[in-house]
């Protein structure tokens, strides 16, 4: 069950009509410092908040496996993060607003690994940077 949180100090309030509640520091009424958001969708954020936004270093963990692990500014992934996509794609780089911007590093399942340029949200240059090897067994000796 969840209680209104005190205007300073550790508390717990519900959030965003009771789809997700938020536990940990308050300041003024709103979470400020470091904190857990837990979404009824199975969501969850640890981390720095500011004035009610996430703000400084955080971990998204999300329902259908998704990760983000990096700095956050404002309410939005900034600076440098790393991502993980449900379907094991992993990003390694720079985010700002919320979007992957600059370069990074992008491991895709299969093993395959690109280093990417993105500006202004869209991915501009795919470098390949090494992919799988591939062998097979013959007689207990590995053939490359």
């Amino acid at each position: 069950e969840l209680t209104i949180a005190p205007s300073d100090g550790l508390g717990t309030i519900s959030l965003y009509g009771g789809e997700a509640a938020y536990q940990g520091q308050m300041k003024n009424g709103k979470y400020h410092g470091s904190g857990t958001v837990y979404c009824l969708n199975g969501d969850l954020f640890v981390g720095s908040f500011v004035n009610g936004l996430k703000h400084g270093d955080g971990k998204f963990l999300g329902a259908d496996g998704s990760i983000y692990e990096g700095s956050y500014s404002f309410g939005r992934r900034s600076g440098s993060g790393v991502e993980t996509l449900s379907d094991g794609t992993h990003y390694v780089g720079m985010f700002v607003q919320g979007e992957r911007c600059g370069t990074g590093k992008m491991r895709f399942p299969n093993g395959d690994t690109y280093v990417s340029l993105y500006l202004m949200c869209l991915c501009l240059y795919l470098f390949r940077y090494t992919c799988t090897i591939k062998y097979r067994r013959l007689n207990k000796q590995v053939f490359w």
